[in-house]
């Protein structure tokens, strides 16, 4: 979903909040928080002028004067009810909304997500378990090696080389394929040896008739 520069509305500034707010810093959105307190972290990303904050109690009566041009809302307050009348008039005006620990309510998921290079791992336990999702991200983050790393470069280099030379989709996955099988390849990875690695992705590719 793309939400850089489109409004984002968070209701609630505890931890959760918190961390839905990096998120949608990440993803570009300019960020509102309204809430009655912050944590430090949303205290300091206030001071950087990367989110606006207003310190003011929500309710279901003057959420609306905030809802103009939103593009989404996450609401993250302690008050279970509360938090349901929100969302139900922000849905009213085609707002997406997204509740936390709420799933079955939300318009869209949050899941817990980490960038490794340019690898993006995303995982979601549809609201269950927030916690259980971020322990399961960080195994799955300890998994991901170095060599991992630079096979992915070797085959996106190698992906976009042959594009132009094999027409034919299943020819293209077959070589991409036969990469994982090449001993010159496995060598110059388990070296970190890049340059060399693509330097043989040439060499195959220029026996590609």
């Amino acid at each position: 979903m793309n939400i850089k520069n489109k409004k984002i509305l968070v209701i609630g500034g505890g931890k959760v909040g918190e961390r839905r707010i990096k998120k949608f810093i990440d993803g570009g959105g300019k960020v509102t928080i309204i809430s009655e307190s912050f944590t430090q972290i949303i205290k300091d990303l206030h001071k950087q002028d990367k989110i606006e904050l207003i310190n003011e109690k929500v309710n279901e009566k003057n959420i609306e004067k905030w809802l103009k041009n939103t593009y989404l809302i996450s609401i993250a307050t302690n008050d279970l009810e509360l938090n349901k009348k929100i969302a139900d008039i922000a849905k009213s005006r085609g707002i997406l909304v997204n509740i936390a620990q709420r799933y079955q309510l939300s318009d869209i998921i949050i899941p817990a997500h980490f960038e490794k290079d340019d690898i993006l791992i995303a995982v979601s336990t549809k609201g269950q378990s927030p916690r259980l999702a971020r322990q399961i991200k960080d195994k799955i983050h300890d998994l991901i090696s170095d060599e991992d790393i630079l096979w992915l470069k070797v085959q996106n280099y190698a992906r976009n080389r042959i594009f132009a030379l094999l027409k034919n989709q299943k020819e293209r996955e077959d070589f991409l394929k036969s990469l994982e099988q090449n001993k010159n390849l496995k060598k110059f990875i388990s070296k970190n040896k890049l340059d060399e690695a693509l330097e043989e992705i040439n060499r195959l590719i220029s026996k590609i008739n």
